[in-house]
């Protein structure tokens, strides 16, 4: 819980600089953004880290939690570059880390969906 309210925090400080700067100096508020973003993603790094070691004890012997782990993980990462792309006036970079996003998720589950169609045919014949 901690650090939700560090890093809302940290947004709030952010906004306040944003606020003050937008009168004077627009031209660092984009770097403030990002710098903004950067440090959200810091802030969880220690539960992703605790989320994945929790994971790998109950999942040690199935891939299956990995890899679902990880692609949430590639959906955090690419939400966090979407709206930080968003944030700094660029949509169209926005789209294309989000189609990248999605194709990196379908190229890890792929092997889940191999296994997936086989177990399916074996139970249909």
């Amino acid at each position: 819980m901690t650090i939700f309210w560090n890093g809302i925090g940290i947004i709030f400080c952010g906004l306040a600089a944003i606020l003050i700067l937008k009168e004077t100096r627009r031209e660092y508020i984009p770097y403030i953004i990002v710098t903004l973003g950067i440090l959200s993603y810091l802030a969880l790094m220690p539960v992703l880290h605790e989320t994945y070691e929790l994971v790998g004890k109950f999942t040690s012997d199935l891939t299956y939690g990995k890899v679902v782990l990880k692609a949430a993980g590639m959906a955090m990462l690419t939400e966090i570059g979407v709206e930080i792309c968003k944030s700094a006036g660029e949509p169209a970079t926005a789209g294309y880390i989000s189609l990248l996003g999605k194709g990196e998720i379908l190229v890890m589950t792929l092997p889940l969906y191999r296994q997936l169609v086989t177990l399916a045919i074996e139970f249909l014949s």
